[in-house]
């Protein structure tokens, strides 16, 4: 089994946990070190699992990766701290109860939870969170940084571009883009294209807010 060390002690960090320990009952496959965290202090054991120190504590050393943010945002920028850190090996984590179907492919360091559902000839960049019961249909592409909440549902060939968010019980209808780092709300129904940095809600859903460009690096 490999070494795993889950960066992020939050709520999200203790679901990935979970996620790890779901993966072993089935197949032991990953040695689980600890978390670390820069905002942790004390106690130094979460969920009877040591919390090793800050990220720096990752620096030199030979284990997988696994960035336990839901923010992909927040996630990006963990990452490229990561690897100008030197970290290079970011776990690729599938629930062993997700429905996986045929010519999936699933980029270094992403996530899909129980219960979520890709169907077939589907494309998942890296670093992308797929959460409890989302859907994803044939022919969809979800870019670097692509995150969907539980239950929201992309159906076929809707693309959502680096970043954007798909937040719970939102659905993108078939052949729609949601652009770079933009955000569809909770429950929304997105039947027109979104474009770069929009967040949109409601049924269907509009634009009530357009954030500045490059937001996700300030």
């Amino acid at each position: 089994m490999m070494d795993l060390v889950i960066v992020g002690a939050g709520g999200h960090g203790r679901e990935v946990l979970q996620l790890v320990r779901d993966i072993n009952a089935v197949k032991p496959t990953w040695n689980l070190s600890g978390f670390v965290d820069d905002a942790w202090t004390a106690p130094r054991e979460l969920a009877g699992v040591p919390v090793l120190g800050k990220p720096d504590w990752l620096q030199g050393r030979s284990c997988a990766v696994t960035v336990a943010i839901g923010s992909p945002a927040v996630r990006r920028k963990v990452v490229q701290r990561l690897m100008a850190a030197g970290v290079r090996d970011f776990a690729t984590l599938v629930h062993p109860e997700a429905r996986i179907g045929a010519r999936v492919t699933i980029g270094a360091g992403s996530m899909i939870a129980v219960a979520a559902v890709v169907t077939t000839d589907v494309r998942l960049g890296q670093h992308v969170l797929v959460n409890t019961a989302a859907v994803i249909s044939h022919d969809c592409e979800v870019a670097d940084w692509g995150t969907l909440a539980p239950r929201a549902t992309l159906c076929g060939a809707a693309r959502l571009a680096e970043g954007a968010e798909v937040c719970a019980g939102a659905t993108v209808l078939q052949g729609i883009e949601v652009g770079p780092w933009s955000r569809v709300g909770g429950g929304a129904c997105v039947i027109n294209p979104v474009g770069a940095n929009e967040t949109v809600v409601g049924v269907p859903a509009s634009c009530v807010r357009v954030r500045d460009m490059n937001w996700q690096d300030a």
